[in-house]
């Protein structure tokens, strides 16, 4: 009777890890079991009545398990839609570590509303709810939009870009229409839209995306993304740099966020060494040189330092017009025709009222 128990035991947490979730007792003897296992360390259990190997648990990344909690909890709970940074995750967006570890459920008729330390319970309903990788969550701009009106501008700023790229669109706008659509009147609209108006979908990182809002922050100028320099050596190959400055005097600046992720991650080392990708580091840097661009490294922490960030800013002269406070101006918002297909309906657009300065009379 044990060995049996003990292959049901271990075909269930097999499953589980193919299926990359955390897995739960149907019977009461299994629950024991898993129980048992878990005293010993073979089992861990991240979540109330969900397990997985130690193993296996060690070998995640904590966006990785968020996502395998989810998807457990989705096979327990089939009617939970996962919504805000949780949707965002699943959704492949670039959300705050420290959020992920945290998850957010809409709260359905019927089921409990209180939030716990594992889980917050938000009491609204989902216009729009699908399937990504394996998570019940709320639609791409349904995901976005709660993180907008919750996170800060750094952290919102960087799902604005990856939800922009998601999304295949190059203009904030079009995002914008279709936020005010569906959320005109609701509390933090304009904390949305006051972030996703500085949203660029070039940024290839979380981390870019955060040293930008810096930037912003701090009254920097901002760079073009993603540019790519000449190699002045080898005609046909190009250098991409993160950000590029041209300076008033005409020198360029480049911009590069590094970190220890190029030089460990198989999928970027590409099986090269550590010693050879930095080598090759090395040698596009000296190119890049040649090309007349001075090279400025900083790392995530350096950005996470503001003070040092701007000394460091300063220090290559990248121009700053001035603390903009354009971040906290205020919006209003102004009645436009729209048709939608045989209806032709008038819907309220919410301008910054910059932008409106520098338009004609009567908007676009």
């Amino acid at each position: 009777m044990s060995r049996d128990a003990d292959q049901r035991i271990g075909k269930l947490l097999d499953a589980g890890e193919r299926e990359r979730r955390l897995v739960h007792a149907d019977t009461r003897a299994d629950a024991a079991k898993l129980q048992r296992l878990r005293a010993k360390g073979a089992l861990v259990s991240p979540h109330h009545g969900l397990y997985v190997r130690t193993s296996a648990w060690a070998a995640l990344t904590e966006p990785e398990r968020a996502l395998w909690k989810m998807r457990a909890l989705c096979a327990r709970h089939p009617g939970w839609v996962f919504c805000d940074v949780s949707a965002a995750l699943a959704h492949g967006l670039s959300v705050p570590l420290r959020e992920v570890g945290t998850l957010h459920v809409l709260s359905s008729p019927g089921s409990p509303t209180r939030s716990t330390g594992a889980i917050v319970r938000h009491a609204t309903s989902a216009r729009g709810a699908c399937w990504k990788d394996g998570v019940h969550v709320t639609d791409l701009a349904q995901s976005v939009y709660d993180c907008l009106r919750r996170l800060g501008f750094r952290d919102g700023l960087a799902v604005a870009d990856s939800g922009m790229a998601a999304m295949g669109l190059d203009d904030w706008e079009t995002l914008a229409d279709r936020l005010i659509a569906l959320h005109h009147g609701e509390p933090g609209l304009r904390r949305a839209l006051g972030i996703l108006r500085h949203a660029d979908p070039r940024a290839e990182s979380g981390g870019e995306s955060i040293a930008r809002a810096a930037m912003l922050e701090l009254g920097f100028e901002l760079p073009e993304l993603q540019v790519e320099v000449p190699d002045p050596f080898a005609p046909g190959r190009d250098y991409r740099v993160d950000f590029l400055w041209t300076l008033p005097d005409g020198n360029r600046v480049a911009g590069e966020l590094d970190g220890r992720e190029k030089y460990v991650n198989p999928q970027m080392t590409k099986g090269r060494s550590a010693i050879e990708v930095l080598a090759e580091e090395r040698l596009r840097e000296s190119r890049l040189s040649a090309a007349g661009v001075r090279v400025m490294r900083f790392s995530f922490a350096d950005v996470c330092r503001l003070g040092f960030f701007e000394s460091l800013l300063e220090r290559y002269g990248i121009p700053r017009p001035g603390r903009p406070s354009r971040l906290r101006s205020p919006f209003r918002e102004e009645w436009r025709p729209m048709e939608l297909g045989g209806w032709r309906l008038r819907c309220k657009r919410v301008w910054p009222r910059s932008r409106l300065a520098r338009e004609p009379e009567g908007g676009r």
